[in-house]
C-alpha cells in the first residue's frame, strides 16, 4: 500500500510539474480564457449566476453553465487570478486521480490504473490543453471515474449507474464533443445493468436533467429561445467537410501524438494481440472501437479537443492489455510523447505575458475614464478582444464589445497586439459598426501592443 501511495503521489508530482512549469511566461491569455474570466468578473461585480455556458463553434447552442460553476470559487479565491484557470483544472484533475486512487486501493487493478494516469501526465495534447484550459479541459476528470465504474470490478458496487451517468452529464455539459462517448456508455450501460433498465435510464435522465437545467431555466426565461433557432433553420457551422475515414485517420494521430503510420501498425497490432490472449479486454474495446466511429461521423474536422472521449478509452485500453505487451505499449508512448522538445511545444515564450497585459491595461484606464468600445487586430483571426475587455474593466474602465452593446460609447479602443493597425485603411466588421471616426490618441505599450483611440 505504501509504494502504491508513493507512486501514486510522484505522478502527481509529475503531472504538476508538466502543467505549471514556466506557467506565468507561457500562458497565452487569449479568446477563450479572456471570454471565461470576463464572465467570472460579470458574475462575482453583479450577483447575478450565468444561466449559460460558452458557446459552441459546431452547434446553435450554448454549453452547460457548469463551465463557469466550476471556475468560480477558484476565481473568488485567488482574489482574480489570470491564472485561476489553470489552478482549478489541476485542482480537478488532481482530485479526480487521488479518489480514483482510494477508490481502488483494495484492488489488483489499481496499478494499471496508475499506468493510466502516468500516460495521461505524458500525452502531448493533455498536457496542451489543460496548460491553457478552456471547457473542453475539464472532462477527463469527470469521464475518467465514469469509464472506471463501468468495469469491473467497481461495476458491481451500487453506485456505479448513477456514477456513469453523473460523469457522462458533466461531461457532456462542458463539451459536446462528448456526446459520441456519453452515448456509447449509455448503451453499455443498458446492456450490463439490463436487469436495472428504469433505474439506469433514470440516472442518466436526471443527471443530464440537474446539468442542463440552467440553460431550461433560461429557455423559459426568454421564449425557448435555442428551440426557436433551431425550428427557424439555425444549421451546423460545419466548417470544411471531412470524410469518415479522414477523420478516422486524424483520431489516430491525435491518440498516438504522432502522425508515423508505421507506428499507427504496431499500436493496434498489440491491441488485437492483447485481444486474442485476454477476453476481457472486449468490454473497453468495443467502447473505444464505437465512440471512435461515432466521433468520425461528425460533419467537421475532428480537432484534437474533440477527441477527449476516445482518447481516454485508448489510454484504457492500453493498460489493460497483458503485462508484456503493456510494457511495449508504454515504452513506445514514452518514446513517442517525449520526443517534442519541452521549449519549444510547452514552454516556447509568448508573444505578450499576461503581467504585460496588465500593466498595458492599467495605464489606459488611468487616463480614459469614458465608456469605450474595444476591439483588437492581433495575430490571431478574431476581432473581438475579450481578454482585453477583462482587464480593462477589472482595471476600472467602462469597456463594451460593440457587437453585444451597441450605442453604449462614443469611443472605440483599438487594439494592435503584436499586429499593425493603420487608421482609416485597416477594416473589419467591428470598426464598420462603429462607423466614421477620427484618430484621437495612442498607446504604446511593452510586449508589442499599441492601443488607439477612435471618436465619432
Amino acid at each position: 500500500m505504501k509504494k502504491y501511495l508513493a507512486c501514486g503521489i510522484l505522478l502527481l508530482a509529475i503531472f504538476l510539474y508538466a502543467r505549471v512549469y514556466k506557467i506565468t511566461d507561457t500562458l497565452e491569455f487569449m479568446a477563450d480564457i479572456g471570454r471565461d474570466h470576463y464572465v467570472l468578473w460579470q458574475w462575482k461585480n453583479t450577483g447575478k449566476v450565468p444561466l449559460l455556458g460558452p458557446s459552441t463553434s459546431v452547434l446553435p447552442i450554448n454549453q452547460s453553465p457548469i463551465y463557469f460553476y466550476l471556475l468560480y470559487p477558484f476565481y473568488v479565491l485567488s482574489n482574480q487570478s489570470a491564472f485561476s484557470s489553470v489552478m482549478a483544472v489541476d485542482f480537478y484533475y488532481c482530485l479526480s486521480f487521488l479518489c480514483c486512487m482510494y477508490v481502488l486501493r483494495k484492488y489488483s487493478y489499481r496499478w494499471r490504473f496508475l499506468v493510466v494516469v502516468l500516460l495521461i501526465c505524458i500525452h502531448p495534447q493533455f498536457i496542451l490543453q489543460t496548460r491553457n484550459p478552456w471547457n473542453p479541459s475539464f472532462i477527463l476528470p469527470f469521464f475518467l471515474p465514469a469509464l472506471l465504474f463501468l468495469m469491473e470490478p467497481l461495476r458491481q458496487k451500487k453506485i456505479a449507474p448513477a456514477i456513469v451517468a453523473l460523469g457522462c452529464a458533466i461531461s457532456v455539459g462542458l463539451s459536446y464533443s462528448m456526446l459520441p462517448a456519453s452515448v456509447v456508455l449509455f448503451g453499455v450501460s443498458v446492456y450490463l445493468w439490463r436487469k436495472k433498465f428504469v433505474e439506469v435510464f433514470g440516472f442518466f435522465a436526471s443527471s443530464f436533467l440537474v446539468v442542463f437545467l440552467p440553460i431550461l431555466f433560461f429557455e423559459v426565461r426568454h421564449n425557448f429561445f435555442f428551440i426557436h433557432r433551431l425550428f427557424l433553420g439555425a444549421t451546423l457551422n460545419a466548417g470544411k467537410s471531412f470524410g469518415i475515414l479522414d477523420n478516422l485517420k486524424e483520431l489516430a494521430t491525435i491518440l498516438l501524438g504522432s502522425n508515423i503510420q508505421g507506428f499507427h501498425f504496431v499500436f493496434f497490432a498489440l491491441i488485437a494481440l492483447g485481444l486474442w490472449k485476454k477476453r476481457s479486454m472486449f468490454l473497453p474495446i468495443l467502447l473505444m472501437v464505437g465512440t471512435w466511429v461515432a466521433t468520425a461521423l461528425s460533419p467537421t474536422q475532428i480537432p484534437p479537443h474533440y477527441a477527449f472521449g476516445v482518447l481516454t478509452l485508448f489510454l484504457f485500453v492500453l493498460t489493460i492489455l497483458p503485462k508484456k505487451i503493456l510494457l511495449v505499449a508504454v515504452l513506445l508512448c514514452i518514446y513517442l510523447w517525449s520526443r517534442p522538445v519541452w521549449r519549444q511545444l510547452y514552454a516556447a515564450p509568448i508573444r505578450r505575458t499576461i503581467s504585460q497585459l496588465e500593466s498595458c491595461t492599467r495605464m489606459i484606464c488611468s487616463s480614459e475614464k469614458s465608456p469605450f468600445f474595444v476591439t483588437q487586430n492581433s495575430w490571431y483571426l478574431y476581432h473581438y478582444a475579450t481578454e482585453y475587455l477583462y482587464f480593462l474593466n477589472k482595471n476600472g474602465c467602462n469597456a463594451y464589445d460593440i457587437t453585444t452593446d451597441p450605442g453604449k460609447a462614443e469611443k472605440m479602443l483599438v487594439i494592435a497586439d503584436n499586429n499593425e493597425f493603420t487608421f482609416g485603411k485597416t477594416a473589419f466588421n467591428e470598426l464598420t459598426l462603429f462607423g466614421s471616426a477620427k484618430l484621437e490618441g495612442e498607446y504604446s505599450c511593452s510586449g508589442n501592443i499599441k492601443a488607439y483611440v477612435l471618436t465619432k
